[in-house]
Order: structure tokens, then C-alpha cells, then sequence
């Protein structure tokens, strides 16, 4: 609780939750799963693992975990969502595999 609020406190742009996120997996030297930029900053800073949410189609897909199809509609229908700040080539290009592999 006070590592969540010493950083809620320096890195103010950060919302609480992102603040508990960074501090439990600091404490616990888990990694983070996010795609806010001011989280990954922080997480690059402090030596703590970091991953975004294509790394996360990525392992999906090279582990065979989840059908390419399944992982094609699913990164088509994240991407179509208005407020997704996805990097559109990286998406593009993974949509691209997706579908290949489906064939």
C-alpha cells in the first residue's frame, strides 16, 4: 500500500490501479502485462518486466495455445474498438499471420 501511493504520488498521470499493478509486481517480481505508455516507462525504469498486449497474441500463437482463427477474430475485434491504441502495423501484421495460418 504505501509503494502503490509513493508512486501514485510521483508519477501522477499513473491511475491507481496502474499504481497497485507496478507496486505488487515490483514486491512480488512478477511481470506487467499493459499498453500504457506512462506504466511502461516506469516499468522500463525500474527493471521490471514488461510485456504488451500483442506480446501476449504472440506468445499465444507460438505456444499453439489458441486456434488461429480464435486469435485472428479476437485481435480484429480489440483492434476495431475505438479507444484501442494498438501499433496498426504491428496488428496488421499479426492479422496477416493469423490468417495465414488459418488456410
Amino acid at each position: 500500500m504505501r509503494r502503490a501511493t509513493a508512486v501514485n504520488r510521483q508519477h501522477r498521470r499513473l491511475s491507481v490501479p496502474d499504481t497497485f499493478a507496478f507496486a505488487i509486481a515490483e514486491s512480488r517480481e512478477w511481470g506487467l502485462l499493459t499498453g500504457d505508455g506512462t506504466l511502461r516507462e516506469l516499468a522500463i525504469a525500474e527493471q521490471i518486466d514488461m510485456h504488451g498486449v500483442i506480446w501476449l497474441f504472440d506468445q499465444l500463437a507460438d505456444g499453439n495455445h489458441v486456434a488461429f482463427d480464435r486469435l485472428h477474430r479476437g485481435l480484429s475485434d480489440l483492434f476495431a474498438h475505438p479507444r484501442c491504441r494498438l501499433p496498426a502495423n504491428e496488428v496488421r501484421r499479426r492479422l496477416m499471420r493469423f490468417e495465414m495460418q488459418c488456410d
